[in-house]
This record gives structure tokens, sequence and C-alpha cells, in this order.
């Protein structure tokens, strides 16, 4: 799997490809470990899930935020491919968030913004970021009951949560059913975007109470 190929799944412009091939290297290249994957498993299960995550997508463009961005996937990535969208990437890892507002300024990429702070702080912090989202997205940042409490507060009613999961997702979700109703939230379908990986698609239809999210040891409990 390389550029080209992902060019014809995708249907990315060739400003976009490009964009997306000097993110890589810039992540290849890093002095910070932002990820194990290198070569074809970088492009497969970075670029390539990411870019079926960005699918998923309403048709109407909006805000998005991605939490817990850490290397780019699939905030950058979503970013770049879709650039009708103004994309939030949260990053709690200060040398991490740097990392990505250079990538951002290097690209040229005014859809984006990089914020550093942790997603149950800045929720209370920053008051008009909460259920100001209508897409919110969460790959390996926590237990998936704590990335449903970290991610419905962001939402807007009516909004998107993509929740990235793997084998077990489905039987996770079902323990966290309880929680989720209490969130506002309810769980709209599952999308396979690869053999690695599920997403989950929730829907919010009630405002999230104003106690979630709460502190690190209680999230998703």
């Amino acid at each position: 799997m390389n550029g080209p190929s992902l060019l014809r799944e995708f249907g990315l412009d060739p400003s976009a490809m490009e964009r997306i091939s000097r993110f890589v290297s810039m992540v290849e290249q890093a002095p910070l470990n932002l990820t194990a994957w290198r070569g074809e498993t970088l492009w497969r299960r970075g670029v390539r899930e990411s870019l079926a995550l960005g699918a998923l997508l309403p048709a109407l463009p909006g805000k998005a935020l991605d939490i817990g961005s850490g290397g780019g996937f699939p905030g950058m990535i979503v970013a770049v491919a879709h650039p009708t969208w103004q994309w939030t990437l949260l990053e709690a890892r200060e040398r991490r968030a740097r990392f990505l507002e250079k990538a951002a300024n290097t690209l040229d990429l005014n859809n984006v913004e990089v914020v550093h702070a942790r997603a149950e702080t800045w929720v209370s912090e920053v008051a008009d970021r909460r259920e100001a989202f209508d897409v919110v997205t969460l790959r390996a940042v926590a237990p998936p009951a704590a990335s449903l409490e970290l991610g419905l507060p962001f939402m807007a009613i009516g909004g998107s949560l993509l929740l990235v999961q793997g084998h077990t997702g489905p039987r996770d979700l079902d323990d966290a059913a309880s929680l989720l109703s209490r969130l506002g939230g309810q769980l709209s379908r599952w999308v396979c975007v690869d053999d690695n990986a599920m997403v989950a698609v929730v829907t919010k239809s009630a405002p999230t109470p104003p106690l979630y999210p709460r502190t690190p040891k209680k999230l998703g409990r």
C-alpha cells in the first residue's frame, strides 16, 4: 500500500496526497517516538484507517475534534483529506502537541487548530467548547467507557462520535450501555474500516450532564 493506491481508493486530489506524504515523512523523521509503525504498516494502520474513518464524516462540513491526537492519526490525515471541515487536535503531551502544531504550519493547514490540554479539564476551562462539535474522534486514547465519557461532553446534540475500536469493541460498548445513555448518546452502527479496526458511530440525542467528564480515576466507571 502506498500513496498512489490510496489516491485511487479514496479519490484524493494530488495536493492532498502530497501533503499526506510529507506528513508521513515528518512522522518517520521526528526525534519523538510518535508511533511504532513504519513503512507499509504506517500507511496501512495510520493513513488508510484514518482516511476510512474520514469517509464517515457527514456530507455537510462542520467543526470536528480529535481527542488524543498523538502522532496525528487520525486527526491530521482527516484534516488534510477534508479541508472544508474545521479540526481541533487535542493532545495532552506537550512535545507531541508542538509537533502537530509545527506540522500544521509546515503543511499550511488553515483548518487545523492544535490545543495542548487534557480533555477532561479543557472542556470545563473553555466553556464555549462544551457541546460545540459536530464530530468527535477518538483512537487508542482510553478504554471504551472512558472514551465515551471524554467524547460525549464535547458533542453537539445531533452530532457524531467516531470511536475506533478493535475486535472486542462491540462487547466493550455493550458493557458501557448504561453510561452511554446517561451521557446522552446512543450507538448508531458499527463500521469495519480494516482487518484490525472497527468504528463505533455514536449519535447524541440529549445534553450530557455537567458532572461529566469526571476525574481521570473515575472516568468510565
